[in-house]
């Protein structure tokens, strides 16, 4: 195995993480400015989540 590869994908992991991170708070900051719901309604629950 070579470590400069690792290292390399490792980067790459971690800059597309950042930039998708990036575009779902952009969108997120796009549906909230158009959200006439309180930000302070209950989330749904779904039955696949633990109680």
């Amino acid at each position: 195995m070579r470590p400069e590869r690792g290292a390399e994908t490792l980067r790459i992991i971690g800059d597309s993480g950042r930039d998708a991170l990036a575009e779902l708070r952009r969108l997120l900051a796009v549906i909230g400015a158009n959200d006439t719901a309180r930000s302070d309604a209950p989330l749904a629950r779904s039955r696949a989540w633990p109680t």
